[in-house]
């Protein structure tokens, strides 16, 4: 194919999308969604007519359903990783069995990078397929670009050799050889000049496409690791759990086990989704007072603990603080703060084998500089500009040797610059890193000890005997609120359904409050809130759940519930609800 028909390809031209679902109208949804990111969709009702597309197209994503009649979307993935053409095409499974981790876990072994939930969260998925999208398109763009430089460079080698029959034309022309030889020295000159630099941006244009798609298959190859590795875990454990013969000692090892890899699996989806909300501005900040000390000095507690845990022996941990700041509360996100001087703590203690790690604050010009200063392995000058950057580490081998995404400090620029701080770093191979930033220094006053004891008794006598109706399917979570409101004499009714909530609201008209669980089996939270507003059109619902997007509290709120809880749910932020409504 001619360089100059390749460059004026359209880039959109091949950016096609499969979806493969038996049901016509699920096909038609999804066609609907999609169709607003200007992708070429192509469908399949199944299995075999799926395969048999994938011969003759190229696609940038497959959207697989898991269950279909002919062949299970399961057998369509591992026929697509045993052929070469179709072996790295991304597959996002489609289900709707949210709670199979087993299935989930052979999807992922199948080589799937993800799976979504029916109904499909429009906003959820629309994110994913634009990452996959826009990796492909910057594929193609720096592709584009590599041949239009290759081209030009042809053009001027055809220009040199134009120049050179020129050349050689003029010396026969005795008269005017001399002038001709050096205007001909002249021209040659420059087109050498401009071959070198065509050249020279062809090399950096081709070393960027190289990087991205080294990026971008690091990062894959780096999640399916922190994925599979805590996932591995899980699954074998739950195995071994099912013999009748283990002890209690090893039945709470294991289980404990189980515990530990379910939080680290937790903490690598809260950051994912942490950056998906900081990229589409979502991530939501809520300013309110925060005591400074106390919250690095339950930071000093806790890494000292994991210190420990870790086996860092070596490593001495030192908190610089201000003791005359000991009562002072300043305006800001407290969690988030605290989320920020977690993932450098962590960091810190992950890097650094002997030595010290030093973090604390001080006040400079009216504002709060916070730092996390080790004696690590350090990071290359070079290096200090792409850290901050998604998916990128110092060096490939650390992902290797000490696991992680590279997400962490990604997340920690973008909250710090919501809390209206920067951030720095200073680091030196060996010798260790300093990561600092920023935040504007805001002190209130504090609240005395009686003011807060005041506080809580006014609660105590303000919610104290009302009625609340909770719906949540997790016996966990239904534990933990039993827990949680034990102190205020409330009378509580779980529901672990839609339908369950529904019929204890109609046999219970007392009910004060209904908690509202949006994803439960039977009957979805909100056909509970649709039918529960029929029976009575003033019913106070809270909505709590895990998605956490503006969209999805907009939607909860439009369906008539009065408030809306982000899980996890804190105790305080319960008991400001309850408080409020009732």
């Amino acid at each position: 194919m001619d360089i100059n028909e390749v460059e004026s390809r359209n880039l959109n031209q091949d950016l096609k999308i499969l979806l493969v679902d038996d049901d016509e109208r699920q096909l038609r949804a999804l066609e609907t969604l999609i169709s607003k990111l200007d992708l070429e969709i192509i469908k399949a009702t199944s299995g075999q007519e799926a395969l048999k597309l994938m011969l003759h197209n190229q696609f940038i994503m497959v959207i697989l359903d898991m269950v279909m009649p002919d062949m299970s979307g399961m057998e369509v993935a591992r026929l697509m990783r045993g052929s070469k053409k179709t072996q790295t095409t991304p597959i996002i499974f489609a289900t709707a069995f949210s709670n199979d981790e087993v299935q989930m876990m052979s999807a992922y072994q199948l080589g799937a990078i993800d799976y979504i939930i029916k109904p499909v969260n429009e906003d959820i998925l629309l994110s994913k397929i634009k990452v996959f999208r826009d990796f492909h398109i910057y594929q193609q763009q720096k592709q584009e670009e590599s041949l239009r430089l290759l081209s030009e460079l042809q053009e001027k080698n055809k220009t040199l050799e134009d120049t050179r029959m020129a050349v050689m034309d003029m010396l026969k022309e005795a008269n005017e050889a001399r002038n001709q030889a050096l205007i001909a020295k002249s021209e040659l000159e420059q087109s050498l000049e401009e071959q070198k630099a065509i050249e020279r941006k062809l090399k950096i244009a081709i070393k960027k496409a190289e990087n991205a798609n080294i990026y971008k298959n690091n990062f894959l190859a780096n999640m399916s690791h922190e994925i599979r590795t805590p996932m591995n875990a899980i699954v074998g454990f739950a195995d071994l759990m099912k013999d009748l013969n283990l002890s209690v000692e090893e039945r709470n090892m294991y289980a404990e086990i189980i515990n530990t890899n379910s939080m680290q699996l937790l903490r690598l989806i809260a950051d994912i989704i942490d950056v998906a909300k900081i990229e589409a501005g979502e991530m939501k900040i809520t300013f309110d007072r925060c005591k400074l000390n106390n919250l690095l000095r339950e930071l000093e507690i806790q890494f000292n603990q994991l210190r420990l845990e870790r086996g860092k022996f070596h490593v001495n941990l030192v908190l610089d603080i201000l003791p005359e700041a000991s009562f002072c509360c300043i305006t800001t996100d407290g969690a988030r703060l605290n989320q920020v001087l977690t993932n450098l703590l962590n960091n810190a203690l992950k890097f650094t084998e002997n030595g010290e790690i030093r973090f604390g604050y001080e006040i400079k010009n009216n504002v709060l500089l916070f730092f996390v200063q080790d004696e690590g392995i350090g990071i290359k000058k070079d290096k200090l500009k792409l850290i901050f950057e998604r998916f990128q580490q110092a060096l490939p081998e650390e992902s290797v040797k000490y696991g992680g995404t590279g997400l962490g400090l990604a997340i920690c620029k973008g909250i710090v610059n919501l809390l209206g701080g920067q951030m720095f770093v200073e680091s030196e191979p060996g010798k260790g890193s300093k990561f600092s930033f920023t935040l504007p220094l805001k002190i209130v006053e504090e609240a005395s000890g009686e003011d807060e004891n005041i506080v809580y008794d006014i609660e105590m006598k303000q919610i104290e005997g009302k009625t609340l109706l909770i719906a949540d399917d997790n016996p966990s979570v239904q534990e933990y609120f039993i827990e949680a409101l034990k102190p205020y004499n409330l009378k509580l009714y779980m529901a672990n359904s839609g339908k369950e909530v529904v019929d204890l609201y109609n046999k219970h008209p007392e009910v004060d409050l209904v908690l509202m669980d949006i994803r439960m089996p039977l009957m979805d939270g909100y056909s509970a809130i649709e039918e529960i507003l029929a029976i009575n059109p003033d019913a106070v619902i809270i909505a709590q759940t895990g998605n956490v997007l503006q969209d999805d509290e907009k939607r909860c709120l439009e369906a008539g519930c009065k408030g809306f809880l982000a899980k996890p749910i804190l105790k305080n932020d319960l008991i400001k609800v309850i408080k409020q409504y009732c």
